[in-house]
């Protein structure tokens, strides 16, 4: 820490004439990516062990006590954070938080995102490689075999070995697809017979290894930034913010006008009309089981493909064979067959199937509700009023669940293989719970969710995903084969 501060001290010699930066809380101290404590005097200091008293002044501290060593911490003073993200390494064990490693002694995230799929779960690293667990009958894992599950992460490879340039990573039903590298190439594994593999040509029933997507010229699909995908499909987002799709299209998935052929073995784009030009403005996408919607600049939420569930929310149950407006929302989410927006009001409404109660409205569960194929509010208790404060919502399979203003997490549905993380079904928002050595405790901090099918993942700001659901094929890779009734931390990968 002494190096940094003497070269923080050299970089600064330009700006001498700087008024010293001053602080009230530690919170505000932070230099070079470490947190630091606010002395006394009113200026942060930072580890050193060269000192005494163990910490030295900014260089930019005032009085003159800038790069000098700090007297101590006074004995009323409350202990320095440590061991989250960006924190630095506490000095016991663990040094840092599940979920996070120490590097150069300050604690980093190891998993940086969690992408689900039908029965196994991919882990996204620090270092850009892919590690997934759970079933892999179809080579959906990419490790470059196919046939028992794994129980423990195994790293997705191809010919040269891992991949190390994933940008973006997301899963259809048994087929993974990764944005690789500058290009924005996208490659799959996994489950194919349906095209969903896009390598041109008659479709591959499935592969253990990655393989490139081409558009129909038989060049590779580039420039794309996001990826998802459906019971057969996968779609693509690219720069100029259009949608290529390719897979199954019986339902009109692909947003190319028509449901013919049934099955398409290559990307095309998704179109503004029949026949008409490229749909343009999506900034994010979102696929269901057998639809997609994205969302546009404007809050628009714009959908097309099957909607014999009335998934799509128009008051209809007829396929949609190119983008329409679905409905208005900064936040929406497809499940598997059904669709949640949270509303202006901060209420969040769905739409379609609801023999799990995925809808939250009150009624449903058990293999047992009527399909809504309007946009109806979910609820916040029996006879209560609508769940209001919401700030995102994430539909997944037998349920759906909201990250709250709060940063917490609230789930409705129903609870097969623990999927709602609540410890029961719901018909209502009930709050998300972590299991604790005693019992369980309300989960907070949050600040990303991830869910579909019948389970889901939750990003705390400490560094942590807790993740809850179906894990009977190893898909929490902790070389178990049980499901989580309430959220735990993921585990499995390990870093550096």
């Amino acid at each position: 820490m002494h190096a940094l501060l003497t070269a923080a001290v050299a970089l600064c010699a330009a700006c001498a004439n700087r008024s010293p930066y001053t602080c009230t809380v530690s919170d505000q101290c932070v230099l070079g990516g470490a947190s630091g404590f606010c002395e006394p005097e009113g200026f942060c200091s930072f580890p050193d062990p060269e000192c005494d008293g163990g910490r030295r002044f900014e260089p930019n501290a005032g009085n003159g006590l800038g790069g000098t060593c700090a007297m101590g911490v006074p004995d009323d003073a409350p202990p320095m954070a440590c061991g989250a993200v960006g924190q630095p390494a506490c000095s016991g064990e663990p040094a840092c938080v599940a979920g996070t490693f120490s590097q150069d002694g300050t604690c980093q995230q190891c998993v940086t995102d969690v992408a689900i799929g039908h029965r196994y779960v991919c882990q996204t690293k620090y270092d850009k490689t892919i590690w997934c667990s759970g079933e892999n009958t179809q080579g959906q894992l990419g490790n470059g075999v196919k046939g028992m599950p794994e129980l423990i992460p195994t790293v997705v490879k191809d010919a040269a070995g891992p991949l190390t340039d994933v940008t973006a990573l997301n899963m259809g039903y048994e087929v993974t697809c990764a944005v690789r590298g500058a290009s924005g190439n996208v490659w799959c594994w996994g489950r194919g017979g349906d095209g969903q593999l896009g390598t041109g040509g008659t479709p591959m029933a499935e592969t253990p290894v990655p393989v490139r997507v081409v558009m129909q010229n038989g060049m590779p699909l580039a420039n794309i930034v996001q990826v998802d995908g459906g019971y057969g499909h996968m779609c693509g987002r690219d720069t100029n913010n259009e949608v290529w799709c390719w897979g199954r299209n019986g339902s009109g998935q692909l947003g190319n006008g028509t449901n013919l052929p049934a099955n398409q073995n290559f990307a095309t784009r998704v179109l503004s009309t029949m026949g008409g030009t490229p749909f343009t403005g999506a900034t994010e996408l979102f696929a269901g089981g057998d639809f997609t919607c994205v969302t546009k600049a404007t809050d628009e939420i714009w959908c097309w493909g099957g909607n014999y569930d009335g998934q799509l929310g128009d008051n209809m149950t007829t396929d949609r064979l190119v983008p329409f407006t679905a409905t208005r929302s900064r936040s929406a989410s497809a499940g598997i067959f059904h669709l949640c927006a949270v509303n202006a009001d901060s209420s969040v409404s769905c739409a379609g199937a609801n023999y799990h109660a995925q809808l939250g409205n009150g009624t449903g569960g058990g293999f047992n509700g009527n399909d809504q194929d309007t946009l109806e509010k979910v609820l916040s208790a029996p006879g209560g009023g609508p769940q209001l404060n919401v700030a995102k919502v994430v539909a997944a399979g037998p349920m759906s669940c909201a990250l709250m203003q709060d940063k917490t997490v609230k789930c409705w549905g129903d609870t097969f293989f623990g999927s709602t993380g609540t410890g029961t079904g719901s018909q209502y928002a009930v709050d998300v719970l972590a299991r604790t050595p005693t019992g369980a405790t309300k989960l907070e901090g949050v600040d990303k969710l991830r869910a579909r099918y019948p389970r889901a993942c939750a990003h705390t700001e400490s560094g942590t995903w807790m993740c809850w659901g179906r894990g009977r094929s190893g898909e929490w890779g902790n070389n178990k084969v049980v499901d989580r009734g309430l959220a735990e931390p993921l585990t499995g990968v390990t870093c550096p």
